[in-house]
């Protein structure tokens, strides 16, 4: 007689989730590179810096606090959305700004 699964049990004996989408081309699905090129196209350390970037703009987008960075010149190097939305300007338009 077979014992009923448990929930646990009954997750981890499923096949796991098509991650892949069939019906876009291969193109559209890749990671791309700031300037536009396919991630995969570029060496495995520029691939990390990318993905850390991209994560790292993640996070700094979805915070409510205001966020910013200046380089040694006091010129804004980036910016997230709740900092531009507390002086009323665009996030484009304050990036090389003088914040001093």
């Amino acid at each position: 007689m077979n014992s009923p699964k448990t929930p646990v049990e009954s997750i981890s004996q499923t096949e796991p989730p098509n991650t892949q989408t069939e019906t876009q081309p291969e193109a559209q699905t890749q990671a791309k590179c700031p300037h536009g090129s396919p991630l995969a196209a570029h060496s495995p350390k520029h691939q990390t810096f990318e993905t850390l970037r991209r994560q790292y703009q993640l996070i700094l987008n979805a915070v409510g606090e205001g966020v910013y960075g200046l380089d040694l010149q006091g010129n804004v190097t980036f910016v997230n959305p709740a900092a531009a939305a507390m002086i009323d300007w665009e996030m484009e338009d304050l990036i090389g700004q003088s914040m001093h």
